[in-house]
């Protein structure tokens, strides 16, 4: 019954009584309406135009009403919300469950395992172990360059990888990946940036080392090319230092390049 009294509210049926109602009261009080069309109405019909004109208007209104007054009626027929026994139940079911199981299975796992993140802090200057054998975006903080007015750079990370989107209107721009702690790079002979670019552009790679809490260029590589492609392609630049760096910058020098470049991957090799 419920579902029928909000089908009538919601469909247009009680407007249309209701208008049919106001538009056969309006004849039987005016009785006769010119223009295009004349509608003229004899005396002894008005009385009937105002019956039916009164029935429908009524009936339009009490067809609005009536699902609002059963909505109101329900809602007011609700006092089991007030049993809220239910809610002093669960605290007390749950505590007693809780300190049973959980203690009992905790401290089998959880105690072994948790050495291992405490071992990495305790070295200062030791980089993650993942981070030097695996992809470089795990474990920096990239950080967008460029000249305001003159250049403009935004990088964002998707389920591809890091997007750069860059464009060297006026000036130069980079993404620098920083690193805390610093990472150890000795042992690997070359850098490899993979991933897509919209445009074929150059760039270089630059190693920063912070010293007296300013980052200072050690070494930079020679200008690399990454081709246009929609492909993943890997580029390997020959690494140019042998030692800790604080900071790795992906450089695109030349004035008037753009593109949108996806990375998927910065590895050491």
């Amino acid at each position: 019954m419920k579902e029928v009294l909000e089908a009538i509210y919601s469909s247009p049926l009680p407007t249309a009584l209701g208008v049919g109602g106001i538009i056969f009261l309006f004849l039987a009080l005016v009785g006769k309406v010119g223009g295009k069309f004349i509608i003229d109405i004899p005396p002894d019909r008005q009385k009937w135009f105002a019956i039916a004109g009164t029935a429908l208007l009524l009936g339009g209104i009490f067809l609005y009403i009536l699902p609002l007054l059963t909505s109101t009626t329900t809602a007011a027929n609700m006092p089991t919300p007030t049993g809220t026994p239910t809610p002093t139940d669960t605290p007390t079911a749950t505590p007693t469950d809780t300190p049973t199981v959980t203690p009992t299975d905790t401290p089998t796992v959880t105690p072994t395992d948790t050495p291992t993140p405490t071992d990495t802090p305790i070295p200062s200057p030791a980089p993650i172990p993942e981070c030097k054998y695996d992809n470089l975006l795990n474990c920096s903080t990239p950080v967008a360059m460029y000249v305001p007015e003159e250049s403009r750079l935004d990088i964002s990370f998707t389920s591809d990888g890091l997007r750069v989107d860059f464009d060297n209107y006026m000036n130069g721009s980079g993404v620098a990946f920083q690193f805390s702690p610093a990472l150890d790079v000795r042992e690997f002979v070359r850098l490899e940036l993979s991933g897509t670019s919209t445009q074929t552009f150059t760039f270089l790679v630059e190693y920063k080392v912070l010293e007296d809490n300013e980052l200072r260029v050690v070494t930079s590589s020679s200008p690399q090319s990454f081709h246009s492609t929609s492909e993943t392609q890997a580029v390997k630049i020959p690494m140019q230092y042998d030692g800790w760096v604080n900071e790795i910058v992906i450089n695109f020098p030349i004035v008037g390049e753009s593109a949108v470049l996806t990375i998927e991957s910065i590895r050491l090799k």
